[in-house]
């Protein structure tokens, strides 16, 4: 047995995180067209920074990868050592 529901489409939802991101990164961003990020990825960066641990399940091309990669980066970045 297959369950199948489409959703109907939504508007995309921004919001920044609440401690901004280094300048290198949001200008690496934007170099690559991303000048917002989806609400679910800021808020998750929040978590991350905060030490939570969590899972992200959101359709493909939602931005997930960003949501793991722009901690680390961030990380590296405020501590050379790491």
């Amino acid at each position: 047995m297959v369950f199948q529901k489409t959703l109907p489409a939504t508007r995309a939802a921004w919001a920044d995180p609440q401690e901004p991101l280094p300048d290198s990164i949001r200008n690496m961003l934007q170099s690559a067209g991303i000048h917002k990020l989806y609400r679910h990825q800021a808020k998750a960066i929040d978590f991350i920074r905060r030490g939570y641990d969590l899972i992200v399940a959101t359709p493909t091309a939602s931005g997930k990868t960003l949501v793991y990669n722009l901690p680390v980066l961030d990380h590296f970045m405020a501590d050379l050592d790491a």
